[in-house]
């Protein structure tokens, strides 16, 4: 599916054109995620703020434009990390954080 009718989908609420966006851009998201936050968050944290991604694009499926969805998603990702890192998501000490890769995220090899 091509990416204009891909967000013209997303834009209706069709949950399969989610599930497609995710498809394409899971690992580069992910991978945005994680290097802005490796060694701060255990896995599960990770994993939830890339969902967290995912989910601003449902909820703000209008904002996004054929040919910039990426860097959308990636802006969205660099804005997110941060604040995750800085709230109580964060580990108590750094001996028990996280500093794996992306692909150590669940569902994304």
């Amino acid at each position: 599916m091509d990416e204009k009718k891909l967000l013209n989908r997303l834009r209706r609420g069709d949950p399969y054109a989610l599930e497609k966006l995710m498809d394409r851009y899971l690992p580069y998201v992910a991978t945005v995620v994680w290097n802005i936050v490796r060694g701060t968050l255990q896995p599960e944290d990770a994993e939830e703020l890339v969902s967290d991604v995912f989910l601003a694009a449902w909820t703000h499926a209008d904002a996004l434009e054929p040919g910039h969805t990426r860097g959308w998603l990636g802006t969205a990702a660099a804005s997110t990390a941060p604040r995750w890192r800085q709230e109580a998501h964060a580990p108590a000490s750094a001996s028990a954080s996280w500093t794996g890769s992306p692909a150590g995220l669940s569902g994304i090899t």
